[in-house]
């Protein structure tokens, strides 16, 4: 297997990390009223030294929270819940807990040594993933690693944020994915997760994985499904980024593989969009076909870096190297085009949402604040964040 690519965010590197959140948008307001009223969602980023906390107004305006910046703490690779938000440390061996308290703000709780609850002495983990629930968290190994028995390892979420180690998944995770790491993603229903992945290395098979969620939180491997759309001209497609929905849905990255370098290489062609169901035993089925699916150009071969669904799951938004767009995302049916390319000079780290319409775009050094309604898509805030690597929203609605 071919160890995975990382992708690199354009930093501003003339500007000190600790330097105060500066709105770069050029709707200046006064936010001193949009603090004084009740936020619609909290959202936090990391970056090397410290994490930025923010509460974000029904305007999508951010202010800082009490006590922001979290100083001293690298982390990266958030998850949250509605008490707690969860790090990974910077050498990927520890997994921080930080409380949240009534005004956003964060209070170290303490860590654990994660790595040492990987099988075969692996000595990191790359992401983490909390369930619909908030009750269980799951850390994935690092495909560096090789394992070849167990893809995450799930952990209970205590009441005070301790988490307590419940067992391994089986299965494992591929090092080759043309560029991206393999994110799980957790069904609404919670109970099942997957994740996708193309295995250049064997025959350009298009995996997506199933793991099933325990009464416990444990996340067990039952299986994978192969089924994708097939190309009219004879060309493949192969499995790339997945993402779940509130409900029994799932939004899927497909390349078609119109050529490949060199043995088992990198592959060459465009991205196309797939809608997929589950079923009662975590089994899918698509409507999708390669008449149907929209073409994510702006992407080209290199893999999405960043997929998510809007809370109403009406909304699907897409990025990559070169900017991001936004789709309408309609469930089992397939997934039509919505808006143009935006940002296309910025490579797109991550996103996240909130239920006042607002999609919050991180990507070279700065965080964007989009307002997504059935009018269009429409920036209304953005601010310069120095090095920043990892996004999270806590919605409050």
């Amino acid at each position: 297997m071919k160890s995975m690519l990382r992708l690199s965010f354009c930093l501003i590197a003339t500007i000190s990390v600790g330097t105060a959140l500066a709105q770069t948008s050029t709707n200046e307001t006064n936010e001193t009223a949009a603090a004084s009223s009740s936020p619609v969602a909290y959202v936090y980023v990391s970056r090397p030294t410290h994490v930025d906390g923010f509460a974000a107004s029904s305007s999508g305006k951010l202010t800082p929270v009490p006590g922001s910046p979290i100083a001293g703490t690298s982390v990266g690779s958030m998850s949250v819940t509605k008490n707690y938000l969860f790090g990974r440390s910077g050498d990927g061996k520890l997994i921080q807990a930080f409380s949240i308290n009534s005004k956003g703000s964060l209070e170290k709780a303490g860590s654990i040594l994660a790595y040492k609850y990987l099988p075969e002495d692996c000595v990191d983990f790359a992401t983490m993933q909390v369930d619909a629930s908030g009750s269980t968290l799951y850390a994935q190994e690092d495909t560096n690693c090789q394992v070849t028995n167990s893809a995450y390892v799930s952990f209970h979420i205590e009441s005070n944020g301790d988490l307590q180690f419940i067992g391994n998944s089986g299965g494992s995770i591929d090092g080759i994915n043309q560029g991206f790491t393999q994110y799980l993603t957790v069904l609404g229903d919670n109970k099942f997760a997957y994740d996708g992945v193309c295995q250049e290395d064997n025959g350009n098979l298009p995996d997506i994985n199933i793991y099933k969620r325990e009464s416990n939180g444990l996340l067990t491997y039952i299986g994978q499904d192969n089924q994708v759309p097939s190309d009219g001209a004879g060309n493949p497609f192969c499995t790339g980024m997945v993402k779940a929905d509130s409900e029994n849905h799932l939004a899927v990255a497909l390349q078609r593989i119109d050529e490949q370098y060199g043995d088992n290489g990198f592959l060459g062609g465009p991205y196309f969009l797939a809608s997929y169901t589950a079923n009662a035993n975590g089994e899918l089925t698509t409507k999708s076909t390669d008449t149907n699916m929209p073409e994510a150009t702006f992407v080209g071969d290199f893999a999405p870096t960043a997929m998510s669904i809007s809370p109403g799951n009406k909304y699907l938004a897409l990025g990559g190297n070169n900017g991001f767009a936004v789709y309408h995302f309609n469930g089992s049916d397939p997934i039509t085009k919505f808006s143009n390319v935006f940002l296309p000079q910025v490579g797109i780290g991550q996103f996240g949402w909130d239920k006042s319409n607002h999609l919050y775009v991180l990507g070279g050094g700065n965080l964007y604040v989009y307002s997504v309604t059935s009018s269009g898509v429409k920036e209304v805030a953005s601010y310069s964040i120095p090095e920043s690597s990892s996004l999270i929203v806590l919605d409050l609605q």
